[in-house]
């Protein structure tokens, strides 16, 4: 006995489409009714027609278009793999190029980047001047300028890390981020010079670079983008101690003949190079704070007169342990 037709309704619900796409389906010829009254123009499918039915609702919901459809359902059981695998593979490589055209579109159309702060030309001379001695070779033989909420200088030998950063009316922002640019090493101590006699420096800095002026005479050097040179800003946040044990050095207790001195910070005692602990107190001027977390991660050194500028030091692991790099940058 026969198996009964089933009704357009009942067809739709076991096969996960609607009568409408049904329809559709019956009027370009990709899937036929088994029967049509002839009277009230009622389609009526055969339970046969659910394996085909179902095959075409899975490959619309991957937005197959109709004349591919058509092509799966005409091939044989044996080539229908084969076909589908060939489809899925230009999916992919379609997919790639539009995702990769969007990314392309999206970076026109967004606001670049671009940030413009005014500062003292002498507290800028005097940042620079100071950061500037611990720029490293190669990509760190510069002075990074971060240009967002205010000024940053930050300078790096891995060993070490400075920053100073100063009070600046920030004019105009957009982008969304702060700006990171360079001083190349040996431009620093000419815009140094420059800045020690100006009143005010406007520093105005984009994704290419940025420029120095005091009003509309420019400063003879400008500063690059940041190019591959390590995000200075985010090691220091990422690696300054978070005052957990400190100690204040007075400038009488240094420097020291020895190589190394202990330097009671709170529950730990941390051992530093003397050479790059008296050249840190030198720098920062007067009574330093020393404050590290642990023997073996960064110490902080920064002057109660200029609390805005401080330096990295990594400790001399103690014989015994473990070493730790010895570097504040990796």
């Amino acid at each position: 006995m026969p198996e009964p037709l089933l009704s357009i309704g009942s067809f739709a619900r076991a096969v996960g489409l609607s009568p409408t796409t049904l329809r559709h389906y019956d009027d370009v010829d990709l899937l036929a009714p088994a029967h049509v009254d002839g009277v009230s123009g009622y389609r009526f499918y055969d339970v046969a027609q659910v394996r085909t039915a179902r095959m075409l609702a899975a490959l619309r919901d991957a937005s197959v278009p109709v004349e591919t459809m058509r092509a799966v359902v005409d091939a044989d059981d044996g080539a229908v793999g084969a076909l589908l695998e060939e489809l899925a593979a230009r999916r992919t490589t379609s997919a790639a190029a539009e995702a990769a055209a969007l990314r392309r579109l999206a970076g026109e159309l967004a606001v670049p980047r671009r940030a413009v702060a005014t500062v003292d030309g002498a507290h800028l001379a005097v940042a620079l001047a100071a950061v500037a001695p611990l720029a490293g070779a190669d990509e760190l033989d510069a002075v990074q300028v971060v240009v967002g909420d205010g000024l940053v200088l930050l300078a790096s030998d891995r060993v070490r890390l400075a920053r100073w950063s100063l009070d600046a009316t920030v004019r105009a922002t957009s982008g969304g981020s702060s700006v990171v640019v360079t001083v190349p090493g040996p431009d620093v101590p000419a815009l140094a010079g420059w800045a020690r006699d100006r009143a005010k420096v406007t520093v105005t800095a984009d994704e290419h670079g940025a420029t120095f002026a005091d009003g509309s005479h420019l400063a003879p050097v400008a500063a690059d983008a940041s190019g591959a040179a390590p995000d200075l800003a985010a090691v220091w946040e990422a690696r300054r101690p978070r005052g957990l044990n400190r100690t204040w050095v007075a400038p009488e207790d240094g420097p020291s003949d020895a190589r190394h001195v202990a330097v009671p910070l709170g529950d730990v005692e941390v051992l530093l190079d003397s050479a790059l602990l008296d050249g840190a107190l030198a720098t920062v001027h007067g009574p330093a704070m020393l404050e590290a977390d642990t023997n073996l991660e960064p110490v902080l050194v920064r002057s109660a007169a200029t609390p805005q500028h401080g330096i990295l030091l990594m400790p001399v692991v103690p014989e015994g342990l473990p070493p730790a790099g010895g570097r504040v940058l990796p």
